[in-house]
């Protein structure tokens, strides 16, 4: 059965957006939605209308709620996000090119953390694991000709202890659990003793950190038609148990936006997280380290040519292939209305990682 958006409804629009203005002081904030968290929230917005109803003015509730759209969810425009990561790459030339590349050779990875983002590339684990366990395809050379890999088959047919002993996935065996990134990993307690006899506590290791990331509008698409794990097929997340919900509704969902800063900030993709502790320049500061690889799902061969300059090898064949497509529902709106309406900090978080990954590009002459 194909889904297709269900027809615009008669009933006045409670859902609650950011973006728009407040309704006005002698709106109804009763049910006019079926759903109580949006009718709580739609009188929410009417706080602030009604506490400056009897001053005789509508206009300083649409300041207060503009203040506060600045606020919470454009903590920085586009503009100022891509002149940032421009100042992050002046200030460190190693988030360009890290000092390992060239004749000295490419960088040497111990510790491996896969940001598995989801709805953002999961076929890049399989370079993650044929490319930092070699002795796979030394192996097994035809498997680079297969069209078929999955990360689970992987880590079953090949478990790091067998063929990748010196290398350290972290979350291994569910490496690909869309675990959120953090600043740092304890070391395998290794249960030394001091002097004292004191048990030796396990350091924080280096580690380097691996993703994708992709056009915000891109990804909720997506997400929306990803149905599979849903027992009543509605889409990736939704709460609201409906399978003929729009695409716009499905994004109104609170916890719904945000999700690749969400999960570069240390959140799970699906939880609600509050868009003012989503700091952008602190996002942008993790990604251009040069511990740090990322990529671009629509840019998805010039990524894996930046990821084997710096970390050495070739382009195989089976890098280049999507290995788990979502298939798409037919999303029966406009592209361009789309692209305003779905707008959240992941847009100004993204536009300032393009402006990283395409300087990465150019030195990689990728």
């Amino acid at each position: 059965m194909v889904l297709t958006n269900r027809p615009a409804s008669p009933k006045k629009d409670c859902r609650y957006n950011p973006f728009k203005p407040p309704p006005e002081p002698s709106s109804s904030a009763s049910c006019c939605c079926n759903d109580g968290r949006k009718c709580l929230a739609a009188m929410l917005l009417l706080v602030p209308a009604l506490a400056y109803a009897s001053f005789g003015t509508h206009e300083v509730s649409n300041q207060i709620h503009s203040r506060v759209k600045s606020i919470t969810y454009r903590p920085m425009t586009i503009v100022q996000a891509e002149s940032y990561a421009g100042t992050l790459m002046r200030s460190d030339p190693q988030s360009i090119r890290p000092r390992h590349i060239g004749e000295a050779g490419r960088i040497r990875v111990e510790n491996v953390f896969w940001l598995h983002i989801q709805k953002c590339g999961t076929s890049l684990f399989n370079t993650l694991w044929l490319h930092f366990c070699p002795k796979i395809l030394t192996k097994n050379p035809k498997l680079a000709k297969r069209t078929d890999l999955i990360e689970y088959n992987l880590i079953k047919d090949y478990p790091i202890k067998e063929w990748c002993s010196d290398k350290l996935f972290y979350n291994y065996p569910r490496v690909g659990f869309h675990w959120p990134w953090k600043p740092s990993h304890w070391g395998i307690q290794k249960h030394e003793r001091n002097a004292d006899g004191t048990a030796v506590p396990p350091q924080t290791e280096e580690f380097h950190s691996f993703a994708m990331f992709r056009n915000p509008v891109e990804r909720v698409k997506s997400a929306f038609s990803f149905r599979e794990t849903t027992k009543a097929d509605v889409p990736h997340y939704s709460q609201l148990n409906d399978p003929g919900i729009s695409i716009e509704d499905y994004f109104a969902e609170s916890h719904i936006p945000n999700c690749q800063i969400k999960m570069l900030m240390g959140h799970r993709c699906h939880h609600y997280v509050d868009p003012r502790e989503l700091d952008v320049k602190e996002a942008l500061r993790r990604i251009a380290s040069p511990s740090f690889y990322f990529g671009m799902t629509d840019r998805w061969d010039e990524s894996i040519c930046l990821f084997h300059y710096w970390y050495g090898g070739e382009t195989q064949s089976f890098e280049l292939l999507n290995s788990r497509p979502t298939k798409r529902l037919d999303i029966s709106a406009d592209e361009d209305e789309l692209d305003r309406e779905l707008v959240d900090v992941d847009t100004v978080f993204v536009a300032g990682a393009i402006k990283i990954f395409e300087e990465r590009l150019r030195v990689a002459g990728c």
